[in-house]
């Protein structure tokens, strides 16, 4: 059954799980921030492997840029290719109104 989940870093974003698959190693999240929402500078640690993400926005309110320390693989306006394990990350606040993205997820041996 999908839901709404609370996100991670204490932010107040919300995610719903839309696939994981640990044989495949990978997952797919759809993500909801709201106005003022941001998340703090972190990384994502893979447990075996190398992480890679992709990021793409289904809208764009206002605010909520991805910030990277590092470079990603691919990065443009509308979606952002990068190993959240390897490069700090954060996204600036939402200032126009409800955020969503689409994340997908997948560690390579």
């Amino acid at each position: 059954m999908l839901k709404w989940v609370e996100g991670r870093q204490n932010s107040g974003y919300w995610k719903m799980v839309l696939l994981f698959s640990k044989r495949l190693q990978m997952d797919i999240h759809l993500l909801k921030f709201e106005k003022g929402v941001k998340v703090p500078w972190h990384k994502d640690p893979a447990k075996t492997g190398r992480h890679f993400r992709l990021n793409i926005y289904l809208n764009r309110p206002g605010g909520g840029d991805l910030k990277l320390r590092g470079k990603a693989i691919f990065n443009n306006r509308l979606f952002h290719l990068f190993r959240p394990d390897v490069v700090e990350h954060s996204m600036t606040a939402v200032e126009g109104g409800t955020l969503y993205m689409l994340s997908i997820g997948k560690v390579l041996k």
